[in-house]
């Protein structure tokens, strides 16, 4: 089976919303899915029920930085640090475990403002494990 990439993005609701609903079908069929969360808190709606459904690994958000434009310089630079090393170790997690179904929460505005390295990103998704 070869794996797709979907990609969320743009001003307004239902990002979120898509992937958790590709998420619960995957869960339903059995499938592992791993979801990491870039710039929320765990706050927000779906956690409290994706983190009991059996075959979710989800990412807890140990840090809030809030909005990036209410950040100064100083919460940039240690948002940065620590969205970088999440994504960092997401990615290593999703390649050695095994996992069907990895979502990326506010991946996308998170390396727009420079707070995870796009770089690193685009080399995984290149040479992603093929489930």
């Amino acid at each position: 089976m070869n794996s797709c990439v979907h990609i969320y993005c743009g001003d307004g609701k239902g990002k979120t919303t898509a992937a958790v609903g590709l998420a619960v079908r995957a869960l339903g069929r059995g499938q592992k899915v791993l979801m990491t969360r870039f710039l929320k808190t765990d706050d927000s709606g779906e956690v409290r029920i994706l983190k009991n459904l059996p075959g979710m690994d989800l990412t807890p958000c140990e840090k809030s930085f809030g909005f990036y434009f209410r950040m100064s310089e100083e919460e940039k630079k240690e948002a940065a640090e620590y969205y970088s090393h999440l994504l960092a170790a997401t990615l290593k997690k999703a390649a050695e475990g095994q996992y069907d179904m990895l979502i990326l929460d506010e991946i996308m505005a998170a390396c727009k403002y420079g707070l995870a390295e796009e770089k690193k990103l685009l080399e995984f998704l290149k040479n992603r494990p093929k489930k």
